[in-house]
């Protein structure tokens, strides 16, 4: 007999989760070099909207790059994927003999999921089902955000204990964790940031995270602080292994560089392939330029209305900093992005 899970308007047979009702299509291009003579492999995985690869590009470029010692194969979740970054994908397996599965997502069951943002995309749901298909390949993996780079060897993950939870992970900060625990009412007080996670698929099919995360598809999203991320709260609701913040380094301006951390996350709203002023931010740059994606070589966006939060960023950085022309003349940009796009908004 199948178990049933409820969401707030739908009800699901476990025969739901099968692989042909999420995946559209698979394209996996692998290297013709499996020789054996890595110690260990290692699984990353990835979601995405399309017009990001450029970001994963990047990502995937610095680990490569940290940990030649290691074999890796990607999983990419994304809602489809352009001819330019397949080429590109087929330049890294040949430089570094890596694996690539991209798995094209159907859409429709993810959109039933709360979105509190119209920036944002259904496709952060996407790792909610992840090990359903990871667990055809390996126990554990890796999954990172594409706003993340990696500065160090991987190997530290290999050692953690688990201790019989479905994953490990990072506190968030611990304003957020003091909120975002309150208004979700989580038993045990802690809150996680979901943009990096050591999964034991295993543990996380056992305990059917998949299964009770769509327990919370069609609520009000007044009832949530963040789309995905606080789906896994409500369902982990501390039942995980929390690790210091080398493995998930959330940092911005005036973030210091240090030796010892593992994953650096360009964290919120303003990105370095956007605006580009600190050392930390040059560390992003520096993969880019390393990578087969195309470099960025201004520290500042284009001059377009989308842009115009981080030209108030960037003029409050060249304040701090006592660059009071620079300072003057972001914030004048700001001012007439911002004017245009409020114009713009009217119009329309």
């Amino acid at each position: 007999m199948q178990q049933v899970f409820k969401g707030a308007d739908k009800v699901f047979e476990e025969s739901y989760f099968e692989e042909n009702n999420f995946i559209k299509k698979t394209y996996s291009y692998l290297s013709d070099d499996h020789s054996g003579i890595y110690d260990n492999v290692i699984h990353i995985c990835f979601n995405l909207d399309c017009k990001y690869f450029h970001q994963l590009g990047v990502t995937v470029t610095s680990v490569l790059e940290n940990n030649p010692q290691f074999r890796f194969v990607f999983h990419v979740f994304i809602d489809s994927i352009a001819d330019a970054d397949v080429a590109k994908v087929q330049q890294v397996i040949e430089k570094y003999k890596c694996d690539f599965h991209i798995y094209i997502m159907q859409m429709e069951p993810f959109s039933h999921f709360h979105l509190r943002n119209k920036r944002y995309s259904h496709v952060g749901y996407f790792r909610v089902y992840m090990p359903k298909i990871l667990r055809k390949f390996t126990k554990k993996y890796l999954y990172i955000d594409a706003d993340m780079i990696c500065v160090n060897s991987l190997q530290p993950f290999l050692d953690i204990d688990l201790q019989g939870k479905p994953i490990a992970c990072v506190s968030d900060f611990p304003d957020a964790v003091e909120a975002r625990a309150a208004f979700l009412k989580l038993k045990s007080g802690k809150y996680f940031n979901a943009g990096m996670m050591w999964v034991d698929v295993e543990e996380w099919e056992k305990q059917k995270i998949t299964e009770h995360c769509f327990e919370y598809i069609d609520m009000d999203p007044n009832c949530f602080t963040a789309h995905d991320q606080d789906v896994l709260n409500l369902v982990f609701d501390g039942n995980y292994v929390l690790l210091p913040k080398i493995f998930n380094y959330m940092g911005g301006i005036g973030v210091k560089i240090q030796k010892d951390i593992i994953i650096y996350h360009f964290f919120g709203r303003i990105k370095p392939w956007d605006v580009c002023l600190t050392d930390y931010d040059k560390v992003w740059r520096k993969y880019c330029e390393i990578s087969f994606w195309d470099s960025f070589e201004d520290p500042l966006p284009p001059r377009e209305s989308k842009y115009y939060a981080d030209f108030k960023f960037a003029g409050a950085y060249y304040k701090k900093q006592g660059n009071y022309f620079k300072a003057f003349k972001c914030y004048l940009i700001y001012s007439v992005l911002k004017i245009k796009l409020k114009l713009f908004l009217e119009k329309s």
